[in-house]
């Protein structure tokens, strides 16, 4: 099977500011208001179709080993997402794709399937809220040959993802854009196989402050 390369477009969500009026309330009404509030709070917290970006997880790709079979079929894929919004087909060296794309607001879940079985999963377009805890000694301490997995223990869920599966092997393409330390706009995006990472790069990430 032909190599499949994918690119990914990247779209910052909007944070919410969640403001409270207070006066003068009973105890109850005081309790009443305090947990509504938390409850606010909690919900802001939770990024624009966060529950698609979990489900994304639940994707499974087949690998070549075992001859592309066992990857998430498309009657599971439904079951997770939806009716597809477009379906099409797409040439992969001597054979063809089944693509199914779907789309939540700018959030773009697009799967290829080969025989019914999942080979390629991406999500685009979506960010988590999260406490910005990475910093730029943080990225400088990922080496070359670290596992995805390893990562995502130290950087968390990439907001964005791309996984490959071919006859060459599989491939993940991650983005970070929330939980980075920075002045401003900040993203990291690294590259991985089978033996782990090969490149990353990033831009915008701050430096930690050191004490004198």
């Amino acid at each position: 099977m032909k190599k499949i390369l994918l690119s990914l477009g990247v779209i910052l969500s909007a944070f919410f500011l969640i403001s409270c009026s207070s006066g003068n309330k009973t105890k109850e009404e005081a309790k009443t208001t305090e947990e509504e509030s938390a409850l606010t709070q909690k919900a802001a917290e939770i990024a624009e179709h966060q529950d698609i970006r979990f489900k994304f997880n639940d994707v499974h790709i087949a690998l070549a080993q075992d001859e592309f079979k066992g990857g998430t079929t498309f009657e599971e894929l439904k079951t997770l997402f939806g009716e597809p919004t477009s379906i099409e087909q797409e040439p992969a060296g001597e054979v063809s794709l089944d693509v199914y794309k779907w789309q939540f607001d700018n959030v773009e879940v697009t799967i290829k399937l080969f025989e019914n079985s999942t080979v390629v999963r991406s999500i685009s377009n979506f960010s988590f809220i999260r406490k910005a805890t990475i910093s730029k000694e943080a990225y400088n301490d990922i080496t070359n040959g670290t596992s995805y997995l390893e990562v995502k223990q130290v950087f968390g869920e990439p907001d964005v993802l791309s996984e490959v599966s071919s006859s060459e092997g599989r491939d993940i393409q991650a983005i970070w854009i929330s939980g980075l330390k920075s002045d401003g706009v900040a993203t990291v995006e690294m590259f991985f196989n089978q033996d782990g990472l090969t490149s990353k790069e990033q831009s915008g990430l701050k430096e930690e402050k050191k004490d004198n």
